[in-house]
């Protein structure tokens, strides 16, 4: 995989040099079994991407995964630890679960103050068809007034209150 992913990024980089490449870390504690740091090597920046994980050891997991970023992070000596956390559902598991009310904001809140740079999320709309017309999205089948896309909004405007506080790591 390692291998795909320099090649594909070669490839890429020869159409738009200069540009910084990174690929999705999938670091949580059921998914160790990648050598990432070799990984982080190879990228600009890490990047997690974080899925939920019900069940009363979720924050748990959550230090962890930040924790094990934040690690391979100090290997690069770089600075920036993207996070790419999941809104809600996703339909890659047996049971998908829902986010409570609240745990998008303490989540995303969470990798924040665990050394995130950015949280990103899957999906501006939820696709109309396909393989992930069932994966949460910010914009969902819903539409805007729907709780999703209200704690989005919700976040954004926390995390600018944190960023005009000057809280380092919050700039937007």
């Amino acid at each position: 995989l390692l291998d795909f992913y320099k090649a594909e990024r070669d490839a890429i980089e020869q159409i738009c040099p200069d540009k910084p490449f990174t690929t999705n870390f999938m670091v949580s504690t059921d998914q160790c079994v990648m050598n990432y740091a070799k990984w982080a090597d190879e990228v600009d920046f890490v990047s997690n991407d974080h899925y939920f994980h019900e069940g009363e050891s979720h924050l748990d997991e959550l230090a962890c995964s930040d924790a094990l970023m934040e690690g391979l992070r100090d290997l690069q000596r770089e600075t920036g630890l993207p996070v790419q956390s999941h809104l809600s559902e996703n339909q890659g598991k047996p049971l998908n679960t829902r986010k409570r009310a609240g745990e998008l904001m303490r989540d995303s809140l969470a990798h924040v103050a665990m050394g995130a740079d950015a949280i990103c999320f899957f999906q501006w709309r939820q696709s109309k068809s396909g393989a992930e017309a069932f994966h949460s999205a910010m914009l969902p089948h819903a539409g805007a007034d729907s709780k999703v896309f209200r704690g989005v909004c919700e976040l954004g405007k926390a995390l600018k209150t944190l960023s005009d506080a000057g809280l380092q790591g919050t700039e937007l």
